[in-house]
This record gives C-alpha cells, sequence and structure tokens, in this order.
C-alpha cells in the first residue's frame, strides 16, 4: 500500500511539472503547423506542433505539442485555428485548440472540451482544458 501512494504520487508530480523542450530563443520566430506538414488537412482533430525558426529563417527546433500533452489537437480546416499569442512581457506562449486526440471528426462541432496550450520561454509545455458546456460547441475563438 505503501508503494503504491508513493508512485502515485510520484506520477502527479511530473504531470503537474509539465514537459519541457529546449528554451525558445529571444527574437526568433515561432509558427504554429497544424497536421504533419505532408498529409492533406481535413476537418477531423489533428496533431499540432511548433516550430522555432532563427530570424534568417534557419530551422531551430519543433516542439511536439500533441506529443507533450497526448490531447492536445485542433481542426485542419477551420478558419478560426493557428492563432499563436504572445504574453504581454514576452515570457509565455499560448494556443488554442481541443481536448481531443488525433482523428476524431467533425472536432469544431463536436463534444471536446476546448484547451489552452502553453510554452514558457524556458520551454515548458503545459495546458488548461475548458469544461465542455454549450457555451463551448463552436470554434475556438481568441
Amino acid at each position: 500500500m505503501k508503494k503504491t501512494l508513493i508512485l502515485t504520487a510520484s506520477i502527479q508530480a511530473i504531470l503537474l511539472a509539465g514537459v519541457h523542450a529546449l528554451p525558445i530563443t529571444a527574437g526568433n520566430i515561432v509558427v504554429e503547423r497544424i497536421g504533419d506538414g505532408t498529409a492533406a488537412l481535413s476537418s477531423t482533430s489533428t496533431k499540432v506542433a511548433v516550430l522555432e525558426f532563427t530570424t534568417v529563417g534557419g530551422p531551430v527546433q519543433t516542439l511536439d505539442i500533441t506529443g507533450a500533452l497526448s490531447t492536445f489537437s485542433e481542426s485542419g480546416t477551420a478558419t478560426s485555428a493557428g492563432y499563436l499569442n504572445l504574453s504581454t512581457d514576452g515570457s509565455l506562449v499560448t494556443l488554442p485548440g481541443y481536448n481531443a486526440v488525433s482523428g476524431i471528426s467533425g472536432v469544431v462541432g463536436g463534444t471536446s472540451a476546448r484547451e489552452f496550450a502553453s510554452i514558457t520561454i524556458g520551454g515548458t509545455i503545459s495546458s488548461q482544458t475548458l469544461s465542455p458546456s454549450t457555451a463551448y460547441q463552436v470554434h475556438v475563438r481568441v
């Protein structure tokens, strides 16, 4: 019994800490990529990554948001998708999406909760899920 409690507490601590990537370099450019960059997009939930580039276009890193959060996704065809936001102090990048695994048909009008992913300048990836309700049964708006 004692070992089970310790293991459970350790797993919870890891989940609360967030997932770490490399720090984002100040002045670099970050863009959101919906999908894998090669396959055609559709209205199903699709994986998301944030790509960092130097100001001359050189690739720095790919932050796999769906891989880090497992259920974070976007619609591949919604015109309201793809809105990265930078906090006023420049320490946090946020992006809206859905709490749904990849491949869910019609994620925009479905019952998936809305979710906001965040990346600190230090590279910590985490998310906040909004409660599913009638108010959230439309596109994520920012």
